[in-house]
């Protein structure tokens, strides 16, 4: 498993440019599905990117950010079919 914020606070004694790269790797693996998205929309929309940066934040910080993980998820797979549907 990938190491938290909470994990990596309490290793201060390594080097800040490894907790810098555990923290973006720990990042890069719980959120790239947003991140994808985020890219795809692009600067059209910075109401969008605003909201998804949100849902991120709330991923990663909050306590309970593992659980809302299949609930953005199947979010994200209704909208995508609504997309389809509607467009």
């Amino acid at each position: 498993m990938l190491p938290t914020r909470a994990t990596i606070k309490s290793e201060m004694n390594e080097d800040p440019r490894l907790l810098g790269w555990r923290y973006g790797v720990s990042c890069v693996g719980s959120c790239w599905a947003v991140m994808l998205v985020m890219f795809g929309i692009g600067m059209s929309n910075l109401l969008s990117i605003v909201l998804l940066t949100g849902i991120m934040v709330l991923e990663k910080e909050i306590p309970s950010g593992q659980r809302l993980q299949p609930i953005i998820g199947m979010a994200f797979l209704l909208l995508g079919v609504l997309w389809i549907v509607y467009s």
